[in-house]
Order: structure tokens, then sequence, then C-alpha cells
């Protein structure tokens, strides 16, 4: 899972814990069993929720969002090079990766001081996040 950047993560059966978790152990059968795998679910969810969601100190360490930029203009095709890239997106992030990639091509043109954001902007943004991806 590891080798293709999963973020799922491994529920042991053998163990299941000495202090948080209140099953007595396996196997894994009946009510005590059936008790034992819902705690873990909702434990695995509970360290998902604290890996997903960044604490204070991490969302301080990044750059503020830019203002947007409301003079400088997109061009049609740059418009729709940015329409065909988030259509490739799954849905349940094409609203954060439009975000990004449309923030990205307005820092590139902003910082080549370009008059509008071209295809090129977007291409280079695209290349950008695909980098730090």
């Amino acid at each position: 899972m590891a080798e293709t950047g999963s973020k799922a993560i491994y529920v042991q059966v053998s163990f299941p814990g000495a202090i948080i978790r209140r099953h007595t152990g396996t196997p894994i059968m009946g009510f005590s069993g059936a008790s034992w795998m819902i705690q873990e679910v909702c434990n695995a969810l509970f360290d998902a929720l604290f890996n997903i969601i960044p604490l204070s100190t991490h969302m301080d360490a990044v750059e503020a969002t830019p203002a947007r930029n409301r003079t400088l203009q997109w061009l049609p095709s740059a418009q729709a090079d940015l329409d065909d890239l988030i259509a490739k997106e799954p849905v349940l992030v094409r609203i954060s990766a439009a975000k990004r990639l449309r923030d990205e091509a307005v820092r590139i043109a902003v910082s080549q001081k370009a008059e509008a954001v071209e295809p090129h902007h977007v291409a280079s943004a695209k290349a950008n996040l695909n980098q730090a991806a």
C-alpha cells in the first residue's frame, strides 16, 4: 500500500491493544467479536481524523492563501484548459484541485508580470503541482 501512496491503514486482528481497547481477545465471533470489530473501526476512524485534520501549528506554517487578483484576466483558451484538467480529477476533490490549479496559475502569471492567465501558465501550474505531490 505504501508503494501506491495509499492512505489506508492496517488494522491488526491478533492483539486488541492493551489500554484503549476494551475487548478481551480473539477470535472475532459473536457479540464480543462484533463489538471488537466496531471498536477497531471507530478507533481507526478516530486515528484517521487526527491524521487528516492538520494541527494549528501546521496550518500556521503554510503560506497564506493569496487574495484574488481581480485585474488579471483569463484567456478563454486558458480557462478551457483549466476546465479540462479539473474534469479529469475525481469528483470528491474537484473543488480543491480547481482552487490549487487556479491559484498556482495566477501566481505564475503574476510572477511573470503577464496581463492575463494564458494556457502555458495553466500547464506550468499543473506541472508544479504534480512535482509537489
